[in-house]
């Protein structure tokens, strides 16, 4: 059987727009949430292999 897991959009190499608006600590969760995202898409693709 023939899995898919379609992910796109992540722009993980992508500068966050608006990041001289927020504080110093968000901005940091923010930018580390897109490769977050990819890890935990990685971790299903790997549980549900």
């Amino acid at each position: 059987m023939v899995k898919f897991l379609h992910c796109a959009d992540l722009h993980l190499d992508s500068p966050f727009a608006s990041k001289r608006y927020l504080n110093p600590t968000i901005l940091k969760d923010v930018e580390n949430s897109a490769y977050k995202s990819f890890e935990n898409i990685i971790d299903l693709a790997l549980r549900e292999e």
